[in-house]
């Protein structure tokens, strides 16, 4: 670990230039008597580094002491450095390895380049999160991520788009970012599946390996997959009034969806009810689902469908 923290320090001072031993001490996360035994230490392998104590003094480099990265543009740089851009929600769980990799590109740039990092941070912000709702956890992330790599099964249980809650044990063969979320593409029992990474419930690895399919393209297989869950997109729609209290089953039965849904809400009226337009597949499937909210739902359009639907509860009765 000290190898990596006098690397970290060594690329601070190239990048920021001089800074007191407290703020290396609280970059790096250790005590200040820890920085001044590190500066000595670059000192005794020929790093041309000094330290100065006192209200002016502090820890830096000699200005001669620097590595060049060349062939690159500004747009380049930019484009860089916009992955470390800080997010609402992590692409990983932990973005140290991304932090350090931006740091050291940082500390190989000739010096009027070096402050594109700090512009790109002032300019540019990246979120993730989803309209009207906190994005959803994803703590299993990092064990997918390292049975993605390492190639094991991985052991998990899943909640479904019904709600049930069911035993896999999968193959990861890729991870998808899609409009904030993570899709897991994984083998399973000889069929390629995509689940979401947030409705893991339990995961463990196993010891048992697998091998990935050596002609498998993850880019292809998602645009396939996206295509087929597009061309199934609901065709029916109805534009209703709900009651607050029934936006968690909406939520339930449309996921992530509910969140554009919501986006495009009509105006509340004066009992607080929401005016929404819903997609269903079919009108038997938006009979069903209606019917189920009961009166926490007031069909607006089409309005032959709240018709519909008084005439089906009028049947039930009868057949009761």
């Amino acid at each position: 670990m000290r190898a990596d923290r006098l690397i970290s320090l060594l690329l601070l001072l190239q990048t920021r230039g001089q800074l007191t031993a407290r703020e290396l001490a609280q970059e790096l996360e250790v005590s200040e008597r820890t920085i001044y035994r590190d500066i000595e230490a670059l000192s005794l392998i020929g790093v041309p580094v000094y330290a100065e104590r006192g209200p002016n003094g502090g820890c830096a480099l000699l200005d001669n002491y620097r590595t060049s990265l060349t062939g690159m543009t500004n747009s380049e740089i930019r484009a860089l450095f916009v992955a470390s851009v800080p997010q609402t929600e992590s692409a990983w769980q932990d973005s140290r390895s991304l932090n350090s990799a931006i740091l050291k590109l940082a500390a190989s740039l000739p010096k009027p380049q070096q402050n594109l990092a700090e512009q790109v941070r002032e300019r540019v912000q990246v979120d993730n999160h989803p309209w009207f709702g906190a994005a959803a956890t994803t703590p299993f992330l990092p064990l997918v991520e390292e049975a993605l790599w390492q190639e094991r099964r991985l052991n998990m249980t899943y909640r479904g788009q019904s709600g049930r809650w069911v035993k896999r044990l999968v193959e990861p063969v890729g991870l998808v970012a899609k409009a904030g979320a993570w899709y897991m593409v994984a083998n399973s029992q000889g069929n390629l599946l995509v689940y979401r990474v947030s409705r893991i419930q339990e995961a463990h690895l196993t010891e048992q390996p697998f091998t990935r399919p050596p002609t498998f393209n993850l880019a292809q297989f998602w645009h396939s997959w996206q295509a087929q869950v597009e061309a199934q997109f609901p065709r029916f729609q109805v534009t209703v009034r709900v009651a607050a209290a029934a936006i968690p089953y909406l939520s339930e039965l449309y996921g992530d969806a509910i969140h554009t849904i919501l986006a495009a809400a009509g105006p509340t009226d004066d009992r607080g009810r929401i005016q929404l337009t819903l997609p269903f597949p079919s009108q038997e499937q938006a009979r069903a689902h209606l019917l189920t909210l009961g009166p926490q739902a007031l069909i607006e359009q089409p309005e032959w469908f709240q018709e519909h639907l008084q005439t089906w509860i009028e049947r039930l009765k009868h057949e009761e």
